[in-house]
């Protein structure tokens, strides 16, 4: 019906909106004739319109008497509730305020189409006017019709085209083309000329015609002058009609022909005026049908708010007697037994005992009947679960251990399927209703076997499976009291007790089974325990209807964190799998050209580096780092709201959860509007942000490291606009949350001043760092330069707002603070050209010929030239390596071997030449003396 309503508006606002219009043509006339093919065309389009609209109205009639209908059977359910039946009132109450609210939004709006249809009245009704006010003014004719307005001016068209054709006959001396209009004459403008049409003049008919003209304008212009002298009698002005000089008297004559009509154009503008006549009367008929039917639905729009209004009431009522009043403990129950025994007995011989002179389709033979088909329905789905596995089994050679639980989940889904058509088919509403509420079940089912059969090993999903089963077997006994709207006296006396059984048998089964599941379920299994004891206790204290919402909720929000951590689990396979293998090969690192542990070894530092996060291969890690960081962590907040929704549903109580959700908790007049909602898409967007700059940064990052040759000669300073990036992205999330939570300027300047008093103090160091920070991303030090400050030296890791890192060379991260390093001196050992100057110190013994040293010493250090790490050799190959005399020592002389070594591999480099210079020595038998004391022993003379 919702389709059928708008489509009745679109076709009035097409009515309404039909395009025709005019702009500023050569003249009158032209303007005129245009105006005439317009009408034509917009007549034509409207009548096809209106035959449409007729048929439309006819069906949107018959549906607005079925809403009538089926308003009047939900009233009459509505009312014949009994209170004590909480499902059977929450149900009818749902039926009746969704019926009400799909009306609502299905309503078209008569309001908009009367507004533009009253407009398009005066439009053409003012353009009527306007048509019979073009002088000459429109003749009434007896017979306003288009059929006399056609052969009209098919009779002037007539006209003219044989006074043309005599014309240039005689003047161009043509033939004539027909010699048996002898005698027919021509009658222009109701003038007969000659009796022989080839004998008349052309010039005879063309004066004629202007005499004619010249005639009417003449007269016009005399009725014209003797009204202007009428008025000027007729006032007490002094002003006089002053004479009209001959020449001026021609002019305005010549005027009035432009101004007048030409015989064609009138009949033309009879036309326009008898079209837009008839397009006029079928708006006011289309208008006369919309107020009828506005009228209608006021009156099914009356109807259903009362019984709507006395849905909310009753909800109210509801909503009290499971979040509040409850009702009594568990031990008064037991105390009188007897009478809540004997109200239960009376109301299930009351609800389910089937009428003798009527059967309703919510009792006896129908539920029995629903048993029945559940039950053939699943034994039907089992069978063919169970068959297909057994083939699929052998050729996948499946687990043993997995198959009954594979079973259970192509069950579920093949339940879902079957229980579809009936649903879809069945015309009775308890079996849709049931049909629809084991669907959901089943698949809830079917979610946490998944999850258990992807993420466990055979020795643990029997485990596992058992520390759930409790709960599952618990939410299908609610799912049946809700199907079967078992009455209030019932669900006191079995829902506490049952609900400790099945409690202490989720305790025995987490207690026996725990040590051999997996970590994540252990801990889903002792929460589940929990909320199972929560609810026992809500239940045993007389609240057992909020012990059913508390327990629907879990069951629930327990699917959709299976479903959660089925996702991650996956995802890191994908990683492993696919992700890190598909760099590593790119890399050219391929598992066949190595061993197993060397490929797992290089395999698994790969995911470590893919897991910090670095955006370094965003190009492969994209759709990874989108489902990790963006789409997991929003369904998991996302799915907190729609749980409770879902459980509120059990009793039809979604419209109070909307309520709650968009309700503000926090309502601080011109300050702050927060609601549970609210709340929620502040967490969403946190993360969808988070992403958005992550993303943003990582795609910079590569842009400008994507040629690696370039990366390590001249690494480019990216810490600037990486930073930059990200504080425009949250600079925008946190306007963001201004707008959603509605803080107004006021509110803003109120907390704005208060931080600036307050937390301007506190702040100024932050502050300081904050912009010195920026001062030193732009250039005085880089990532990945190396710098020594105080004595540490270490290479930069980081640069962030407040303090820069550093890795030393011993492996520790030492952090400075950004004032610090901006105001202290300190070395950037790799802005300039990244090589430092080494002296590295040389002694050999006196008597040694220091130019042959020299030589041997510089030709054995060169070969570092050629070594290199990475892509940069180890000895800038632009300076020489020279050798130095520094001194006498005590008992050697020293040299100094001096050379620029690479900063980043100092240490290596230094050992490296150490030991060149240890066996250039040798080889050539030159001594390195060490220091060396002579001892003189003094013998003292004993003593005698």
């Amino acid at each position: 019906m919702k389709n059928r309503i708008w489509s009745v508006f679109a076709l009035l606002i097409t009515i309404s909106a039909q395009a025709f219009a005019v702009l500023n043509e050569q003249n009158l006339d032209m303007t005129v004739s245009v105006l005439k093919a317009e009408l034509e065309k917009t007549y034509t389009e409207e009548t096809q319109m209106m035959e449409r609209y007729d048929s439309i109205n006819v069906k949107q009639h018959k549906e607005a008497l079925k809403t009538i209908q089926e308003s009047e059977k939900i009233a009459l359910m509505l009312y014949s509730q009994k209170q004590d039946y909480i499902f059977d009132m929450a149900y009818a109450c749902h039926e009746a305020t969704t019926q009400y609210h799909n009306f609502k939004k299905k309503r078209m709006p008569f309001d908009i189409s009367i507004k533009r249809l009253d407009n398009e009245i005066k439009r053409y009704t003012l353009l009527i006017e306007s048509l019979e006010s073009i002088a000459p003014r429109k003749r009434k004719y007896n017979i306003d019709s288009l059929r006399i307005a056609k052969m009209k001016e098919d009779s002037i068209k007539k006209a003219v085209e044989e006074a043309t054709a005599a014309y240039e006959a005689q003047k161009y001396g043509k033939p004539q083309i027909d010699s048996t209009s002898k005698g027919v004459g021509i009658n222009i403008f109701g003038k007969q000329l000659g009796g022989d049409t080839a004998s008349t003049s052309a010039e005879e008919i063309k004066k004629a015609m202007e005499a004619k003209q010249d005639s009417f304008m003449l007269e016009k212009a005399r009725e014209i002058a003797k009204e202007v002298t009428d008025s000027t009698n007729n006032t007490n002005d002094t002003f006089k009609l002053p004479s009209i000089p001959k020449s001026a008297r021609r002019l305005l004559m010549t005027e009035l022909k432009d101004f007048r009509l030409s015989e064609a154009s009138q009949i033309e503008r009879d036309s326009c005026v008898a079209l837009s006549k008839k397009i006029l009367a079928n708006l006011i008929s289309v208008r006369d049908h919309i107020i009828k039917d506005k009228k209608l639905y006021e009156h099914v729009e009356s109807r259903l708010k009362n019984v709507n209004d006395y849905a909310l009431g009753r909800y109210e009522a509801i909503q009290q007697s499971i979040f509040t009043n409850g009702g009594n403990n568990y031990l008064s129950v037991i105390r009188n037994f007897s009478m809540h025994y004997n109200n239960a007995c009376h109301d299930i011989k009351d609800k389910y005992t089937s009428n003798n002179s009527e059967d309703s389709d919510w009792r006896g033979t129908t539920i029995f009947g629903l048993v029945l088909t559940v039950f053939g329905i699943i034994l039907l789905a089992a069978g063919i679960a169970i068959s297909f596995l057994k083939q699929y089994g052998k050729r996948k050679q499946l687990k043993p251990e997995f198959i009954p639980y594979y079973a259970i989940s192509l069950t579920c889904f093949l339940f879902t399927i079957l229980c579809t058509l009936p649903q879809i088919f069945a015309s009775q509403n308890f079996l849709s209703m049931a049909c629809s509420r084991l669907i959901e079940y089943v698949l809830l089912i079917a979610a946490i076997t998944l999850s258990l059969v992807y993420r466990t090993k055979g020795h643990q999903i029997k485990s596992a499976f058992s520390c759930y089963f409790p709960i599952l077997m618990m939410g299908l006994v609610i799912i049946i009291f809700r199907i079967l709207f078992v009455p209030n006296n019932l669900v006191v006396i079995l829902f506490p007790p049952m609900l400790i059984l099945f409690t202490i048998w989720g305790f025995r089964s987490v207690q026996k089974h725990h040590a051999n599941i997996p970590k994540y379920d252990e801990i889903y299994a002792w929460i589940s325990l929990t909320i199972m004891t929560v609810a026992c206790v809500m239940a045993w204290l007389g609240y057992a209807l909020l012990a059913v919402e508390v327990f629907i909720w879990w069951l629930v929000q327990l699917t959709c964190v299976q479903a959660l951590t089925f996702a991650s689990e996956y995802m890191k396979a994908f990683e492993k799998d696919k992700v890190a293998k598909h760099i590593l090969k790119k890399n050219g690192i391929d598992e066949s050209s190595m061993s197993k542990e060397t490929y797992n070894d290089i395999l698994n530092k790969k995911i470590i580096e893919l897991q910090n996060n670095q955006g370094d291969n965003i190009t492969y890690t994209w759709f990874l780092d989108l489902v990790t960081m963006c789409i997991i962590p929003v369904s998991a907040v996302l799915s907190f709201l729609l749980c409770i929704y879902i459980a509120t549903d059990i009793f039809d109580l979604t419209a109070m959860c909307k309520d709650i959700f968009f309700t503000n908790f926090l309502d601080i007049e011109d300050l702050c509007q927060l609601s549970l909602f609210k709340l929620v898409v502040v967490l969403e967007f946190y993360f969808i942000f988070r992403f958005i700059s992550y993303l943003f940064r990582s795609v910079y990052k590569h842009w400008k490291l994507k040629n690696k040759q370039l990366h390590e000669i001249e690494r480019s300073n990216i810490t600037l606009v990486t930073n930059l990036i990200s504080i425009v992205v949250w600079s925008i999330y946190f306007i963001f949350i201004l707008f959603l939570l509605q803080v107004p300027k006021s509110g803003i300047s109120i907390v704005t001043a208060g931080l600036a008093t307050g937390l301007g103090f506190a702040m100024r160091d932050m502050i300081n760092n904050f912009f010195y920070g920026i001062t030193l991303m732009t250039g005085r030090v880089r990532v990945g330069d190396f710098i020594e400050c105080d004595g540490v030296r270490g290479k930069v890791e980081s640069i962030t707002y407040q303090s820069t890192q550093l890795i030393t060379l011993d492996g520790c991260v030492v952090a400075f603070l950004n004032s610090t390093l901006f105001t202290k001196t300190f070395k950037n050992l790799t802005r300039n050209h990244g090589y430092e100057l080494v002296k590295l110190p040389v002694g050999v013994a006196y008597g040694t010929d220091v130019e042959k040293v020299r030589k041997i010493l510089v030709e054995k250090l060169s070969q570092l030239k050629s070594e290199k790490t990475g892509v940069k050799p180890n000895i800038d190959p632009s300076k020489q390596i020279n050798v130095y005399f520094n001194d006498f020592g005590d008992s050697s002389v020293d040299l100094y071997a001096v050379m620029w070594i690479l900063v980043e591999n100092k240490l290596v480099i230094v050992s490296r030449a150490k030991e060149l210079i240890y066996n250039a020595l040798n080889e050539n038998n030159i001594a390195i003396p060490f220091p060396q004391r002579d001892l003189h022993i003094i013998t003292m003379p004993s003593k005698q």
